[in-house]
């Protein structure tokens, strides 16, 4: 396994103002404060979720401010090691998948579990998922809304919007039932 999940990870471009408004600095335009997110690595662990679901990937950009300053903003790597087994667990199941990017039930195995974020182009698509996470938040939670009573609103839909649509009936019984009735 590589050290993807315990290193600093780097937001830059339009993604970096983004996760920075989302969870730190985001201010509503009637200037009263709106932030969904406490730290950068909530947005991370919720962002390839989102981006996956939403089928919604984005490529990186170098996004600059109006003095032509890069944005930046990071998840440490202490940050890291302590959330590692939430992120390898989400990166897994999106590898387990995306059966789009992997037809071979049995490839997508083994990038899940045996070549853990080995592979260059495995992580560019985790972090595709995760920047297009990132842009599908911030649309439906900031750009699209004027205030923070709006802003509240639109978070509040969003996980009614996302339990309805992924609440499942199924008991554990029922769930271990048709695991174990798959083939693979």
């Amino acid at each position: 396994m590589s050290d993807f999940f315990y290193k600093e990870i780097n937001f830059k471009g339009s993604h970096a103002r983004k996760v920075r408004i989302l969870a730190i600095t985001g201010r509503a335009k009637d200037d009263t404060l709106f932030v969904p997110f406490k730290r950068y690595v909530d947005v991370l662990l919720l962002a390839p979720i989102v981006g996956f679901l939403q089928d919604k990937k984005s490529p990186a950009d170098n996004e600059t401010d109006q003095n032509g300053a890069e944005y930046s903003a990071s998840v440490l790597p202490d940050t890291m090691i302590k959330e590692s087994s939430k992120l390898k667990f989400i990166y897994q199941v999106i590898m387990l998948n995306d059966d789009t990017y992997e037809k071979d039930v049995k490839k997508r195995i083994d990038k899940a579990f045996k070549h853990v974020a080995e592979d260059k182009e495995d992580r560019e698509l985790f972090l595709s998922y995760v920047r297009g996470g990132i842009d599908f938040l911030y649309d439906e939670l900031i750009e699209n809304q004027k205030t923070s009573k709006e802003k509240l609103g639109a978070l509040l839909g969003f996980i009614k919007d996302f339990e309805d649509r992924f609440k499942s009936d199924l008991s554990q019984d029922d769930l271990l039932n048709q695991c174990q009735t798959e083939s693979i």
